[in-house]
């Protein structure tokens, strides 16, 4: 592949990313990392973190005193080591994070992370795995930008993103390791209406959900999209990532 036009592949949730980048790192014989496990490991940092991690808390508090300057004196207190948690910040909990600081903070420390991966170069020669939401923002937009990368659109038929999704719930209700929204939102339903088959009622919800990142995010991802990748209802992983590599190394 050309190493100026590194493809990056975006979607909706529930598309099929992650094991798309897992197929085109295994046939490239790269790495994944993604960022969005990057992004909750360095929200546990504390900002008195002496090793090279800790800059990212602290150049979130530098930027949270002028952009977050009502709420500052608590997100400082948040960020610093926790006895209770082993040492960690009390912001690695992203629901505690969400909740008492918002979604603006907690997107703009995502994008401190990026920024950092970026600048250190834990990014290259990687095959770079990012959540759907991430490129919503502009600056991470800025951050990933399309001098280096070229965002592939993996547009994944709607029936398989559901499946997907409900695959993705039932590890969330085996283990809960997977704290997505989008799963407790489905949890919830199901709690909600005890008279209908669990499946059924988490699959209506995780349509809807669907259909909704749908209307929100599509127009988008086709106007940043170099290249456009169908997937079809139970299509293996490695048939879009051999796709995408001959598009870039033809």
């Amino acid at each position: 592949m050309h190493p100026a036009r590194q493809p990056l592949i975006i979607g909706l949730p529930g598309s099929g990313k992650e094991a798309v980048n897992r197929e085109i790192a295994r046939m490239l014989g790269r790495e994944v990392i993604e960022t969005d496990q990057a992004f909750r490991r360095l929200r546990a940092v504390s900002s008195r973190d002496p090793h090279p991690e800790g800059a990212v808390m602290r150049r979130f508090l530098a930027r949270a005193e002028h952009e977050f300057s009502d709420m500052f004196n608590a997100l400082a207190a948040a960020a610093e080591p926790d006895p209770r948690s082993g040492g960690k910040c009390r912001l690695w909990n992203g629901k505690y994070f969400r909740t008492e600081f918002g979604e603006a903070a907690f997107r703009t420390f995502e994008s401190e992370v990026v920024r950092w991966l970026d600048k250190t170069g834990a990014l290259a020669g990687k095959v770079v795995d990012i959540s759907s939401s991430l490129i919503l923002r502009e600056e991470n937009r800025r951050i990933l930008d399309t001098d280096r990368y070229a965002y592939v659109l993996l547009d994944t038929a709607h029936e398989g993103i559901v499946d997907n999704l409900l695959e993705g719930f039932r590890d969330y209700q085996q283990d809960h390791v997977v704290r997505r929204g989008a799963y407790e939102l489905a949890a919830q339903a199901a709690i909600a209406d005890e008279g209908r088959d669990t499946d059924t009622v988490v699959r209506m919800g995780l349509e809807r959900l669907s259909l909704r990142h749908r209307g929100e995010r599509m127009a988008l991802f086709n106007a940043l999209a170099v290249h456009r990748v169908p997937v079809a209802r139970g299509e293996a992983p490695a048939v879009a990532a051999c796709a995408i590599i001959r598009h870039f190394n033809p």
